[in-house]
């Protein structure tokens, strides 16, 4: 879906297309473990199915940067062995993708 001329949606992402940079934010990696600990049983597909979705887009499309904007993992003051493994295998597998990748702590990433 395009917004503007040179600036498209993409499933979950924002493609600018001149600078070709792709903009991800809001995942918040760990939210199901988030929920488990609280009682709220939920199976665990949102990493996988994360990646699936994000392989989706770049076989699609050339990159020279990834942005991620903000709250790439879920819990506020800690962090869950979950979203440590999670975010750093996401931040591996982005980079393998694009020359620049650049992280912009949103306010429930401070712990990173």
């Amino acid at each position: 879906m395009n917004i503007t001329k040179d600036t498209k949606i993409i499933d979950l992402a924002l493609y600018l297309t001149k600078s070709k940079t792709l903009i991800i934010a809001d995942s918040h990696i760990g939210h199901e473990e988030a929920l488990n600990k609280q009682g709220i049983l939920v199976p665990r597909f949102q990493f996988k199915e994360l990646i699936l979705r994000l392989e989706k887009i770049l076989k699609k499309i050339k990159l020279n940067t990834i942005i991620i904007n903000g709250d790439i993992k879920h819990e506020f003051g800690t962090i869950s062995n979950q979203e440590w493994r999670h975010t750093l295998r996401l931040i591996d597998f982005l980079s393998k993708h694009c020359k620049n990748l650049f992280l912009i702590k949103g306010n429930h990433d401070k712990i990173l």
